[in-house]
């Protein structure tokens, strides 16, 4: 399923694993994912949130917020992808698609996590002022792709 993902965005994935274990859940939500690209301080996605003035700190103290940690142990293994995550994954796909590149980065995970208006990584970002058309304009701006 990554075999298109760029070494940061597979690691994102794997930081989304990570935090699901950690916090007691049985499956990988948005939410995950965007734990796990916040972990990446490097990378379009984090120039892309920072020219558009956008604080990581805000969105992990919104996401904070939104996610409630389970009491239950602490798991172990690769999680379940939720259906709202996997459709993350074909989002970025085609985004990255759109953009003319043949690998998935963290640029194109920030904007598939968007893309999914229900999840709780849409709402954190959401409410941080991200917007998908500002978000893809920025990276087209940073990366000087044309989408046409």
């Amino acid at each position: 399923m990554y075999e298109r993902f760029t070494d940061r965005a597979r690691k994102t994935m794997q930081f989304a694993n990570a935090d699901a274990c950690s916090r007691g859940h049985e499956y990988v939500a948005t939410e995950h994912v965007l734990y796990g690209l916040l972990k990446e301080d490097h990378g379009v996605y984090a120039t892309v949130l920072s020219g558009m003035g956008i604080k990581k700190t805000d969105i992990l103290n919104r996401l904070d917020q939104l996610v409630s940690p389970d009491t239950s142990d602490l798991l172990m293994g690769k999680l379940p992808l939720t259906p709202r995550t996997k459709n993350v994954i074909e989002y970025s796909i085609g985004e990255a698609r759109d953009f003319g590149h043949g690998y998935v980065g963290t640029e194109h995970l920030l904007l598939g996590l968007v893309r999914v208006a229900e999840g709780n990584a849409s709402i954190a970002l959401q409410d941080n002022g991200f917007r998908l058309e500002s978000g893809r304009e920025a990276v087209i701006s940073l990366l000087g792709c044309n989408t046409e």
